[in-house]
């Protein structure tokens, strides 16, 4: 008492001596008004979280009066939810007497903040409280006692482990595993050997504290749930390995056990180099189910020293998931010894994205250096094609360099082909200088290395860079518009404004023998960025108008079209709607929506709002509404 009385001085002496800074916003969450309600919770957490000293003990002296005020039930909450970031432990008491409220959700919010507050007083006031509360309210209190993890709170939830409610006893066992206090470990042992569905929760906790190896041991052979017979596998590893290997030896003598798998997975990522070994033994013999878990294992330690033991699998796997998961760790275990049986399983099956994978993961310098040396000879054209697609493949360092020079001297056909191919997945800048000369000097292979640059272009994702520094310097230079043209037809390849526009001005020129390529180039485009430049070049020339249709309506439908956001699909069409030609371009425009796409339909509503004001189509907009 005499603390209480003290602590309410301190309080008010504070409250007289500092006005607080806060006495607006409480005006504010008792008002009416939505909007300054919200301001004012805004400004009190933020006038909160910077005060110090005097003026934080102002405003929290101010927060605990107002919670007895007049102040409604959502500005309560929110004040006790800044106690609960911000409060100290003097207002421990003031909100413990809110643990009797008539409003559940003000007791519910007191539980929190004294859970959150630091101070002994706010652990007894919780402790207080858990004796006397009944049923899901106590497993609160329960809880919160545990977020404090104070050993002091043992006894008291120890002895909740004897309750006749399994519901209880289950809330005990987790909290004590919470607190993490070994003097719980007795009692959690005690009620173990006569629990029933709370078992797994107590096996839990005394796994979570520091089990001994016997019950460990117990825990592992017999538990309740795979979760914790796992779990006391693992700690046995560390605890007493010889205990571990004999488990183990009983799960490899059984094809199913709960928790068997996992357990095994463990042993191996987890176990002593003697416990990998026998596994490792035990694979080599042992079904394809079992390969396959121990193998997936090996890989995901990285224990690159059973390579040959892998390896030695691989011939024999006839079943795809097998042979793949052996593949698999010899791309991230394995080395040059490795390499040849994973290049053979790709050339067999060339169009599989894990295999590639593995290939392209391996740890193959000797393959590497092979490749290198084969691709720069002048040996088998077959051959140094095949060693250039382990170069893009691996990217192998000084690869491309290689590629680029194939490519920029004449030479064989299929070689110079192969070199295009690469350059699309490891292209450097090199690589486009390289291809756009060749387009600008009619090499024979022109149409390849187009094709080839529009990739690259797509797959650099540096459009603007590539305009700026490539693509218009090449079609500034250009010594005729045949050569221009070749560039322009691929400028899909480089999405940026400036691209567009450059393509814009001469499908807007009738007379230029280069606006066919411009439009065709246009149709192409693989975003919906175009959309703009179709409805200006429809507003310049009427012919145009169909196609101009046409390709607005292809960004809405076509699976080609590639969209950061996917509202983009419409969107550019309603920012666009403005440069209409007249009300007939605008109904065609948005035919296409008529019946609404399902992939797009839950966006149309507030993406075509805006259009709902222009009398043009405001009735075919309300009628595409009604169908989303």
């Amino acid at each position: 008492m005499k603390t209480a009385v003290l602590s309410l001085i301190a309080s008010l002496l504070v409250t007289a001596t500092y006005a607080s800074p806060i006495d607006g916003q409480l005006q504010a969450l008792k008002g009416d008004n939505y909007t300054a309600r919200g301001d004012a919770r805004i400004e009190l957490k933020f006038a909160y979280a910077n005060a110090e000293g005097a003026d934080a003990a102002a405003i929290e002296a101010a927060v605990l009066a107002s919670l007895k005020s007049d102040m409604p039930l959502d500005g309560r909450l929110y004040l006790l939810r800044t106690l609960e970031w911000f409060g100290s432990e003097q207002c421990a008491e003031s909100v413990a007497s809110l643990l009797t409220d008539s409003e559940k959700e003000v007791r519910d919010s007191a539980r929190r903040v004294l859970m959150s507050i630091p101070g002994d007083a706010a652990t007894m006031a919780l402790a207080t409280a858990m004796r006397s509360a009944k049923g899901a309210e106590q497993a609160a209190f329960v809880d919160a006692l545990a977020y404090r993890e104070d050993a002091r709170a043992v006894p008291m939830i120890g002895a909740m482990l004897k309750s006749s409610d399994p519901a209880m006893v289950e809330y005990a066992a987790i909290a004590l595993g919470k607190i993490g206090s070994a003097d719980a470990l007795p009692m959690l042992k005690s009620s173990w050997t006569g629990a029933g569905e709370q078992r797994a929760a107590i096996e839990a906790a005394m796994l979570k504290i520091g089990a001994d190896k016997d019950v460990c041991v117990k825990i592992a052979r017999e538990g309740a749930s795979p979760g914790t017979r796992i779990e006391a596998f693992r700690t046995l590893l560390q605890l007493d390995a010889g205990s571990a290997d004999e488990i183990l030896g009983e799960l490899l003598s059984v094809d199913a056990a709960e928790g068997r798998s996992q357990m095994i997975h463990a042993a191996l990522v987890e176990g002593s180099v003697a416990m990998q070994e026998r596994l490792v033994q035990h694979a080599s013999g042992a079904s394809m189910a079992d390969q396959i878990l121990i193998v997936a294992a090996i890989e995901s330690a990285g224990l690159s020293q059973y390579e040959p033991q892998v390896l030695a699998m691989v011939p024999a796997a006839s079943d795809a998931t097998h042979k793949l998961t052996l593949l698999n760790a010899l791309g991230t275990i394995g080395g040059d010894n490795s390499f040849d049986a994973l290049y053979a399983a790709l050339l067999a099956d060339s169009k599989n994205k894990y295999i590639a994978d593995a290939v392209s993961r391996v740890r193959a310098p000797s393959a590497d250096s092979k490749a290198l040396a084969t691709v720069q000879g002048s040996g088998d054209v077959a051959e140094r094609i095949a060693s250039m697609k382990i170069l893009a493949l691996r990217n192998t360092p000084g690869g491309i360099d290689v590629v680029n020079a194939i490519a920029a001297a004449p030479g064989d056909r299929k070689l110079r082909d192969a070199s295009f191919k690469a350059m699309e997945s490891i292209g450097n800048f090199d690589s486009i200088e390289t291809l756009i000369a060749l387009i600008v000097n009619n090499d024979p292979q022109m149409r390849a290395a187009q094709r080839s640059l529009k990739r690259v272009g797509l797959n650099f994702g540096a459009p603007q860079k590539l305009w700026n520094e490539f693509f218009l310097p090449a079609l500034n230079a250009a010594p005729n518009d045949q050569v221009r043209g070749n560039i322009m037809v691929i400028l899909d390849g480089v999405d940026c404004r400036q691209s567009l526009e450059y393509l814009k001005r001469y499908a807007l020129d009738k007379d230029s023998e280069l606006n066919p390529i411009a439009m065709r180039t246009l149709s192409r485009w693989s975003s919906p960025t175009c959309v703009p430049v179709w409805f200006d070049i429809a507003a310049a020339s009427p012919e145009h108008r169909d196609v101009a249709v046409q390709a607005i309506h292809r960004t809405v439908t076509s699976s080609q079209i590639i969209t950061k956001n996917h509202t983009d699909r419409v969107s550019y069409i309603v920012r666009s709607m403005k440069k209409a030609p007249d009300a007939e371009f605008k109904r065609q425009v948005l035919s296409v929506l008529d019946e609404p796409p399902g992939n797009i339909r839950w966006m149309l509503k507030g993406q075509l709002k805006p259009l709902l004001k222009d009398p043009d189509i405001a009735e075919q907009v309300q009628a595409i509404l009604d169908k989303c």
